[in-house]
């Protein structure tokens, strides 16, 4: 963990802004009850050069391929967070 802790402080002091993408998808591998979802299909666009990459989701409930987290418990998430990475 020291090793990610050391490249997340070098990223974050060039970073306007603080994303915990990465960060919450570890936690809920632990603690699944950090978020709500819901299942469906997530389609992603390939065919046009301007809104390549763009993900589009449509719920779905018989035989969903995928499953997205919609809600996260925020106060719950960074508790979890820094009790493992300390601070």
């Amino acid at each position: 963990m020291e090793v990610v802790a050391d490249m997340a402080e070098v990223w974050f002091k060039g970073a306007p802004s603080i994303t915990f993408h990465d960060p919450l998808a570890a936690a809920i591998l632990f603690e699944p009850d950090l978020c709500t979802y819901e299942s469906g299909l997530v389609t992603v666009e390939t065919q046009s050069q301007s809104l390549a990459g763009l993900t589009h989701f449509r719920s779905q409930e018989l035989n969903p391929p995928h499953r997205i987290a919609v809600t996260v418990d925020e106060k719950a998430f960074f508790r979890h967070y820094f009790e493992v990475v300390g601070g």
